[in-house]
């Protein structure tokens, strides 16, 4: 967690940042959400980093391989991902190391924030989160959502962010008609 670093301090005490720095506890806390009637309560001790953390929290779920909380899991990215993926004062650095960090995460949330709140996000400020954050563009057009990918794809091809002819061939190539299907949906 090198990259928490570079983050601003906002007056938080340095402890209240290390124990959010801590995977193993963000894991058995997403663990714990699902015994019965701990999820508000899990939920309950999330909201001060969500508050005033999100950059701790968000990087520790990203390190984290938590083998159940899928719905604490979500609902945790679906409060801190719109922090970052706006115009956060550590957008930039945050959504590198989680690219980085666990590049299915980073697409993941781009994805779902797209199809949720499309007046948040929109693809043209997927593209700047793009350029934003290295290397990102392909691997977020070579993701399992064709219906989304197809639509990014088009809109970077026309800004040439893209090579529209390698890209259609390879994804048709390697996956055929479901993909063929979401460019028959597009146009």
């Amino acid at each position: 967690m090198n990259e928490l670093a570079e983050i601003k301090e906002r007056g938080e005490p340095a402890e209240m940042q290390e124990v959010w720095q801590s995977v193993d506890l963000v894991e058995r806390l997403l663990t714990l959400s699902e015994s019965n009637g701990m999820f508000s309560k899990v939920r309950a001790v999330l909201d001060h980093p969500i508050k005033q953390l999100p950059e701790y929290l968000l990087l520790s779920i990203a390190l984290s391989k938590p083998t159940c909380g899928q719905l604490m899991l979500d609902e945790a990215l679906s409060l801190l991902l719109p922090v970052f993926l706006g115009n956060h004062v550590n957008s930039s650095i945050v959504m590198q190391s989680l690219f980085n960090t666990n590049k299915a995460l980073f697409i993941r949330g781009i994805c779902e924030m797209c199809k949720h709140d499309q007046r948040l996000m929109n693809l043209s400020r997927v593209l700047d989160i793009t350029q934003e954050v290295k290397d990102s563009l392909i691997a977020i057009v070579y993701c399992d959502d064709y219906n989304f990918a197809v639509n990014l794809g088009v809109l970077a091809g026309k800004r040439d962010f893209l090579h529209y002819d390698v890209w259609i061939k390879s994804r048709i190539k390697d996956i055929g008609t479901p993909f063929i299907n979401a460019l028959i949906r597009y146009i």
